[in-house]
C-alpha cells in the first residue's frame, strides 16, 4: 500500500493569512496614530527622537513612551516639512511608500520558494 503526500493549499493560506496578521497587530499595537498638529507639538516639545518621510506619510520614534506607545505615526500636510526639523535637530530620512501589494508580495514569495522546497524534499524523502 503507497502512502502519498498531499500539500494542501488551504492550511498553507489559513497559516499565511494568521501570519500575517499578527505582525500588523503586533507593528501597530505599539503605535499611535496622531494629529499633525499634535505631531508640531510633539516636535516643539522635543519628544520626537526620530522620523522617517514619505510622501504622504511621517512615522516615527517616541524619545520616551506616551501613554504607552513607543512609535507614531500622522499624515503629511507640509512639503517643506525638512526644514522645519532641520530647526528642532530631529533626524529624518525619505521613504517610498509601499503599497499592500509590495508588501503582501515580500510575504509571498519568501514563503512560496520555502514551501517548494519543502515540497521537493518532502517528495525525495518519499520516493526512497
Amino acid at each position: 500500500m503507497e502512502k502519498k503526500h498531499q500539500f494542501n493549499l488551504g492550511y498553507a493560506l489559513v497559516a499565511f493569512a494568521l501570519l500575517l496578521g499578527f505582525q500588523v497587530w503586533m507593528t501597530y499595537r505599539s503605535m499611535a496614530i496622531i494629529e499633525y498638529s499634535q505631531f508640531l507639538s510633539y516636535l516643539k516639545d522635543g519628544k520626537i527622537a526620530s522620523v522617517m518621510l514619505t510622501e504622504t506619510e511621517i512615522t516615527g520614534r517616541f524619545k520616551e513612551a506616551i501613554d504607552g506607545k513607543t512609535d507614531f505615526a500622522t499624515v503629511r500636510v507640509e512639503p517643506g516639512f525638512a526644514d522645519e526639523l532641520a530647526k528642532y535637530d530631529v533626524p529624518f530620512a525619505g521613504a517610498h511608500d509601499q503599497t499592500w501589494l509590495t508588501s503582501l508580495l515580500s510575504w509571498i514569495i519568501p514563503a512560496a520558494v520555502f514551501g517548494a522546497i519543502w515540497v521537493f524534499f518532502i517528495r525525495r524523502i518519499a520516493e526512497r
